[in-house]
């Protein structure tokens, strides 16, 4: 339900504030005051298109909203996967700027143009039809027709099926546009899991052969130096060894009288011994160092290829072994593509028999709740004296198949008199007639469905006397089952209201601006006075006023 709308610097309205109530308000005020200007403002709250004369020239302008939600659960799970949070309470805002650019917020979090759309298209139970141009749109005839069939619940399931339909056909498009590239990858892939396979470079591998490496390019120069350095100690014809056996035998001799000396000939023994096991450890590594030209190669080679590999794969050498098994993986996502797509297009033949069916249900509500609709719009034009008035409503399959609202569109028909053959309502209907027929439909529609908001813009439009007599009854009527909002000119309607609010002209220091007042009872009766008899209010024109007012209260 709709509490309040606030706008500033739009026009003529500087800063307004209009509170709205339960049951039947209205807003009347004088020709060119300002009052549909509010419709536009809730209009462009809402994310419509701004009008060029609207969009302001020199400071921000802003229209708010502020709506009671009730019983929207959906439209509370929506924002709130929005990331918007929500509460009985929600807050629409747009932002007008002079260069023609706006912003929407929800709750004071930016939103896109889309999520707006999305947010003001779950607000339609709460807002009602706005417009009568959505009378002409034919998703809006179609969504009436569901509204009246009470279909919301199979709706729901066919929309939901839908989505996921078409999330499913879309990703087998995705996958199918990736294809020639995934397979490309494949290849690659395979190719490198392969390389890396044949070359089973293990980690530590590198620090191995760089150990490796020194010797086998140093082989004969470090055997040569073993060589000379084993015979300098004991194999040359005057060696260390055979130096220190001629000091051993000398310190033994001179032991044999002084202990002193006995004990550094133990100790020159003891040396000898380590130089003899030296000499045969010096022997044993010579052999150890290889004279091996093709394990030089070998390594080289090896070194290089690792090196490489680690330079391809944008990894270390020691990383080159998960770098495999990263490969690996790839590779068996990769090869899964083709049953991937094939299990996708299984899936998408199920959504697309599923929705099929769906739609079908969704048609035959729709059909079998189109003679009584046609019916009960009758009845109510025949109550707002278009009784010689034909109301059908066609429903044409759509081409290409299902669409997000099922598989066909309604669209109106009409005839002022049943000798016309019915044709499009927005090309047949009179402007007093499309605001009849407006009544009629939302009247028939609203014992059904969910609106528990309808505004009507100019609703009394070329009618009068008798005929506005049963409009404003009929809006009265409609009032005790959602919250009505409406503009006229009439006495009659203005008097049935429950919330009145007037919209006028007033002086101010910098020129004309408009004024937006909710009317107290005796204000009601000077106003109802001046749309009965002009500028200039008669006695007469206060007792007809005040004997509207008393029928109003009955």
């Amino acid at each position: 339900m709709l509490r309040e709308i606030r706008v500033k610097n739009l026009a003529l309205l500087e800063d307004v504030r209009v509170p709205f109530s339960e049951g039947f308000n209205v807003i009347t005020g004088e020709t060119g005051a300002g009052k549909s200007i509010l419709i536009e403002s809730l209009r462009i709250a809402l994310g419509e298109k701004v009008p060029p004369t609207l969009i302001p020239k020199e400071e921000t302008s802003s229209v708010e909203i502020v709506c009671e939600v009730g019983e929207g659960e959906e439209l509370l799970q929506f924002l709130e996967d929005a990331g918007i949070d929500g509460s009985d309470f929600i807050i629409l805002r747009r932002v007008v700027f002079p260069t023609g650019r706006s912003r929407s917020f929800i709750n004071d979090v930016s939103v896109t143009g889309r999520t707006i759309s999305e947010v003001t298209s779950s607000l339609v139970s709460v807002l009602g039809q706005h417009s009568l141009q959505q009378l002409f749109e034919r998703r809006s005839a179609t969504r009436l027709l569901d509204e009246y069939a009470g279909n919301g619940e199979i709706l729901k399931e066919y929309r939901s099926l839908y989505r996921r339909w078409r999330e499913a056909v879309k990703e087998i498009e995705d996958l199918k546009e990736q294809l020639p590239g995934l397979e490309a990858r494949r290849e690659e892939v395979e190719r490198a899991v392969k390389e890396l396979e044949s070359a089973a470079v293990y980690p530590g591998e590198e620090e191995e052969i760089e150990k490796e490496l020194p010797l086998l390019k140093n082989a004969a120069k470090i055997r040569e130096a073993l060589t000379r350095a084993r015979a300098l100690l004991s194999e040359e014809e005057v060696n260390i060894l055979s130096l220190l056996e001629e000091v051993l035998r000398e310190l033994e001799s001179a032991g044999k009288v002084d202990p002193e000396a006995g004990a550094l000939a133990e100790r020159v023994r003891e040396h000898l011994i380590g130089l003899s096991d030296l000499s045969h450890e010096i022997l044993t590594r010579t052999g150890q160092i290889p004279l091996d030209d093709s394990r030089l190669v070998e390594l080289t080679d090896r070194l290089s290829l690792i090196r490489r590999l680690s330079r391809k794969y944008g990894v270390f050498p020691d990383e080159l072994q998960a770098k495999l098994e990263e490969l690996r993986r790839e590779r068996e996502r990769l090869s899964g593509l083709s049953e991937r797509l094939e299990f996708l297009k299984e899936r998408e033949r199920g959504l697309r028999e599923e929705v099929y069916e769906a739609a079908s249900r969704l048609r035959e509500r729709r059909e079998e709740a189109l003679p009584a609709f046609e019916r009960e719009v009758a009845g109510q034009l025949e109550d707002l004296e278009l009784k010689s008035a034909l109301f059908r409503v066609r429903l044409t399959s759509l081409e290409g198949g299902p669409g997000p609202w099922g598989a066909e569109r309604a669209d109106f028909l009409f005839a002022p008199v049943e000798s016309v053959e019915p044709g499009p309502l927005a090309a047949i209907a009179s402007g007093g007639e499309l605001s009849r027929v407006m009544l009629a439909i939302h009247t028939a529609v609203a014992g059904k469905g969910s609106f528990e908001t309808l505004i009507f813009d100019e609703v009394d439009a070329g009618i009068g006397g008798k005929v506005a007599e049963k409009v404003g009854e009929k809006l009265k009527t409609l009032s005790e089952r959602a919250q009505v909002l409406c503009i006229t000119h009439l006495p009659q309607i203005a008097a049935l209201a429950d919330h009145h609010v007037r919209v006028e002209k007033v002086a101010s220091g910098e020129g004309i601006t408009t004024r937006v007042r909710v009317l107290r009872e005796k204000e009601r009766v000077e106003e109802i006075a001046r749309m009965v008899s002009g500028e200039k209010v008669t006695p007469e024109a206060v007792r007809l006023a005040e004997t509207l007012l008393g029928g109003g209260k009955r």
